[in-house]
């Protein structure tokens, strides 16, 4: 199985938050889900750098058929 780092950053959030509720600790809890939130947003920014990278590729194809 590949590395993932949004995938490890999104568990290791859970574990955390977890953790939290069960040593009733809202401090810990806000940061498991901070944590979680900050591997979601690393994984929309690579999912939208692909889509940016695909439809530039789109673009230039249409662009060398025009020729």
């Amino acid at each position: 199985m590949n590395f993932s780092f949004q995938r490890h950053l999104r568990t290791a959030g859970s574990v955390a938050a977890i953790v939290g509720i069960l040593l009733q600790n809202w401090y810990v809890v806000l940061f498991g889900w901070t944590i979680v939130a900050l591997g979601y947003m690393v994984a929309l920014a690579k999912i939208e750098a692909y889509i940016e990278v695909q439809s530039e590729q789109k673009e230039e194809e249409n662009e060398n058929a025009l020729r």
